[in-house]
């Protein structure tokens, strides 16, 4: 519901990421290099985490007991898909 009402990734997917980041940023004798390398790749890692997740969701409700109907489950694929589009287009920045 989050995801479909905001189309942001939910800061509990990203949130270890991110602390890591803040943490490299604040790592005394790290040379600016290697301080960018590493938080390069803790953005990557959040990155792949949120598609993944989406990815798990359109898996489960394409199978998913809890829906009335195929329209409403066609509705909630469709939001999802189209939301994973949205972060593709933005990861790609």
């Amino acid at each position: 519901e989050y995801i479909t009402n905001t189309g942001q990734v939910p800061e509990a997917w990203t949130e270890p990421y991110f602390k890591q980041i803040d943490e490299l940023k604040k790592m005394p004798g790290l040379e600016s290099d290697e301080r960018e390398r590493r938080i390069a790749r803790e953005e990557s890692r959040a990155k792949q985490r949120s598609l993944k997740g989406i990815d798990d969701l359109l898996r489960y409700f394409s199978h998913a007991p809890v829906f009335s109907d195929d329209y409403s489950r066609k509705v909630l694929l469709d939001q999802l898909q189209s939301t994973k589009e949205a972060w593709l287009k933005h990861i790609r920045k």
